[in-house]
């Protein structure tokens, strides 16, 4: 009997051999996806002992370090279900935390009505969970890729949530009213020059670079982003930015400069600083 198991430990030294980051995780995530059970069920599982075959084409793509979630075609962001390919950055798990941050700021969605912006949309991870989470808010999808607009269309419609999102191609908050916005998020390009030649291979070669590469210390994008989100901010409004690890106390004088206060530079999950907070 061939179990999903076996077609694991087949295929591994490929990938092993490729020096594919964390080989068998990826592996055990394509091969219960293409058999459509969770990972307990790999060892009893019993399978067609033609299914290392089926697999060769996705396999091959790994052995490129091409990145699982744009092998698969889809990755899950918190409750949501992301078509990923390379017109956007796949979500990571900082950015989940990023959505939670902002959904756990009780004095943005006590507001009567909430407006509220995703800048750098991307696969529209962010602004989609809004709109699951708080039906009523005016969600706003914002990002200077034509491509990248059109795939968070198409994942707001997997998520049934595409009605009540407005999209919206442009720089940054270019044409946005002044003193409209409740909130304004962002996950923007923040990887510094030195930064950038030490990713790893699936993200530098595959990920789009334009949605990585802050300039030289991964600061430009953030130097135009808060002005700009300080002037589209209703008085007493909320900035939640992604940030670099060692971007804390630029980004902190970056704010104060604009005339944010209660500014607070945070950590993630894996200690490292991760996200800055700022109130009009």
């Amino acid at each position: 009997m061939t179990t999903g198991r076996d077609v694991v430990e087949t295929l591994l030294p490929r990938l092993e051999q490729a020096g594919v980051a964390e080989a068998r995780v990826k592996l055990e995530w394509l091969v219960c996806e293409t058999l459509q059970v969770g990972r307990e069920a790999l060892d009893t599982l019993e399978v067609d002992a033609t299914t290392p075959a089926a697999l060769e084409a996705k396999i091959t793509r790994l052995e490129r370090h091409e990145p699982l979630q744009y092998v698969l075609g889809h990755a899950p962001f918190l409750e949501c279900s992301l078509l990923t390919d390379p017109r956007a950055l796949i979500p990571r798990p900082e950015t989940e935390e990023l959505a939670m941050r902002v959904l756990r700021c009780g004095a943005l969605w006590s507001r009567e009505e909430v407006n509220i912006a995703d800048v750098g949309t991307g696969t529209g991870c962010l602004a989609i969970t809004f709109a699951i989470k708080h039906p009523a808010a005016k969600v706003m999808a914002i990002d200077v890729s034509a491509d990248a607009l059109k795939l968070a269309r198409d994942n707001a419609r997997r998520n049934q949530v595409a009605e009540r999102i407005e999209f919206r191609l442009g720089d940054l908050l270019e044409g946005v009213a002044l003193e409209s916005l409740d909130a304004v998020v962002s996950n923007p390009p923040y990887i510094a020059t030195d930064v950038l030649a030490t990713l790893d291979v699936s993200v530098r070669d595959f990920e789009p670079l334009a949605a990585l590469y802050g300039g030289e210390d991964g600061l430009e994008v953030i130097r135009r982003l808060i002005p700009a989100a300080f002037a589209a901010l209703k008085a007493e409004g909320h900035l939640f930015l992604e940030i670099g690890d060692e971007q804390g106390e630029a980004v902190r004088g970056l704010l104060e400069q604009a005339g944010f206060r209660e500014i607070d530079i945070a950590r993630d999950m894996y200690g490292n600083i991760r996200f800055a907070e700022a109130i009009k």
